[in-house]
């Protein structure tokens, strides 16, 4: 049976069981969820228009968001 994570509004709402099945890719998704929930946001000038870096090397960590303005 393949586990199905639960929605989390908060961090709070995490239980310590919930944490140790997440993977990497799902854990990211819900803490960006939680950060931002209309969508990434840069942080230095508040632009919404925003893609994720494709990693084609290894000095390019997974889920890096790069701000296009």
């Amino acid at each position: 049976m393949k586990y199905i994570p639960p929605k989390f509004s908060k961090l709070s709402d995490l239980a310590a069981l919930d944490v140790g099945r997440l993977t990497e890719d799902v854990a990211r998704a819900i803490l960006e969820g939680i950060r931002w929930p209309h969508g990434p946001t840069c942080p230095h000038c508040g632009s919404m228009k925003a893609t994720r870096i494709q990693a084609k090397s290894e000095k390019v960590r997974d889920g890096v968001i790069r701000c296009n303005d």
